[in-house]
């Protein structure tokens, strides 16, 4: 059996696993008490270890070490609402705990599949549009107690740096107006290849919804758009093309406006580089590198290319 979260803190593997190793294994114990379960003691860390993941043979147990409280309680709505749309594989709520002052967990069951990984897979770049406007159909009536999604934009701290100046140009001129065109909806919040899960036989799975909330349906359409197409290498045209013929099959009729995505693409950007230049200078770099792609369609004439 692997070792335990305070051994591994104490092998100083991640700076979170130092400060709350003894918090966490208590959390594991005692979803392990609550489900008469075992789960490994090995854990898989969330990016930037905002989520420490457990599996055992059939279920899989989250514990929230950022905001836990209230990303548990998304993870709940969010499965529980997924669970509507149409023809899509959702782990089951197997049980959670969100007391104040403790870590938050929640254990739902294990989906079979594998995540997409080849960017030329026509089919699963495709399916990744099928799947986000299931998402989206999800009726507005649903979605009461949801709360809303957001992030947080702050002035970024240029020092002369051209990309970033450029991005809060645009965004002071250009965000303002394109408010109006906003798409309310339900929004996963992190959508990307790598919470869809395909089995064979078995319809497509989706994961991790700690971060879903209310707000406009261009958020989860950008993150595909940046995650999975401008960095991953997939066809947007594909993707979006999908995303449509859905949406028109199941009576919502969004056709993706290219200028409103790309100001969200923009407006994503400089979310990133609030933090990614601290802590992930990889990903800082590659958005630095791609913002000028889009901050010239932008400011093009006409209808700007994806």
């Amino acid at each position: 059996m692997g070792e335990s979260m305070t051994q591994a803190a104490d092998r100083g593997q991640h700076p979170v696993l130092a400060r709350l190793a003894s918090e966490i294994d208590c959390a594991r114990q005692a979803a392990e008490s609550a489900l008469d379960t075992v789960f490994d003691q090995t854990a898989i860390v969330g990016y930037g270890g905002r989520s420490m993941v457990f599996l055992s043979k059939t279920a899989i147990l989250k514990i929230y070490t950022h905001r836990p409280a209230e990303r548990a309680e998304r993870e709940i709505t969010g499965l529980n609402l997924a669970a509507q749309a149409d023809g899509l594989r959702v782990p089951e709520v197997l049980g959670h705990d969100t007391v104040d002052g403790a870590l938050a967990w929640v254990s739902a069951t294990r989906l079979d599949g594998t995540a997409p990984t080849d960017p030329h897979d026509e089919q699963a770049t495709a399916l990744l549009g099928t799947v986000v406007a299931r998402l989206h159909a999800l009726p507005d009536n649903a979605l009461t107690g949801l709360p809303p999604f957001r992030r947080n934009i702050r002035p970024l701290p240029d020092g002369n740096h051209p990309v970033r100046t450029r991005l809060s140009a645009v965004l002071a001129q250009a965000g303002p107006v394109q408010t109006a065109a906003c798409v309310p909806g339900f929004v996963h919040g992190d959508y990307s290849a790598r919470n869809l899960l395909l089995a064979d036989g078995k319809g497509p799975g989706i994961i991790d919804f700690e971060g879903c909330g209310t707000g406009c349906v261009y958020e989860d359409l950008t993150n595909l758009y940046v995650q999975n197409c401008l960095i991953d290498g997939r066809d947007p045209h594909l993707a979006l093309a999908a995303y449509h013929e859905e949406s028109a099959r199941l009576g919502r009729g969004i056709e993706v406006d290219a200028r409103h995505m790309l100001v969200h693409t923009a407006r994503y950007f400089c979310w990133v580089l609030q933090w990614a230049i601290e802590i992930d200078t990889e990903l800082a770099d590659q958005v630095t590198a791609l913002a000028p792609r889009v901050l010239d369609a932008l400011e093009a004439e006409g209808t700007p290319h994806l």
